[in-house]
């Protein structure tokens, strides 16, 4: 955990957040079906129909922008709100913490630092 463990009143932050959030799961596990749905129709059809290099890249772009933008605006502004609310979350916690969780989260922020620059590096 980013800041080790949290208190009784922190936790309750939390829970009151859960409770208050916007969260849907049928309507997030719509739009994950709606994406694995798109990306199998793109790979089939890329398998299926030979194509050009660009064509290929084209279709695979515009895949990945479908994913990380759902076509559907309802959807992109329910993400955006989930979005905005988890930063709020994030804050109302971070504003919470001692000293020493503020400590223990640069630690396991460098750690994660150190990790990656290993992996990174390591190709």
């Amino acid at each position: 955990m980013l800041y080790g463990r949290l208190d009784d009143a922190q936790l309750a932050v939390i829970g009151q957040r859960m409770d208050q959030s916007s969260f849907d799961a049928e309507r997030s596990h719509a739009e994950t079906l709606r994406r694995q749905s798109d990306t199998l129709q793109t790979l089939r059809r890329l398998i299926a129909e030979p194509t050009s290099p660009d064509s290929a890249t084209a279709a695979i772009r515009g895949l990945l922008e479908r994913t990380w933008n759902s076509p559907n605006s309802a959807d992109r502004g329910y993400r955006a709100q989930l979005t905005q609310e988890s930063c709020q979350t994030l804050a109302a916690i971070h504003n919470s913490t001692t000293p020493a969780q503020r400590s223990q989260a640069i630690q396991t922020l460098r750690r994660y630092e150190r990790e990656l620059t290993a992996l990174s590096s390591a190709q």
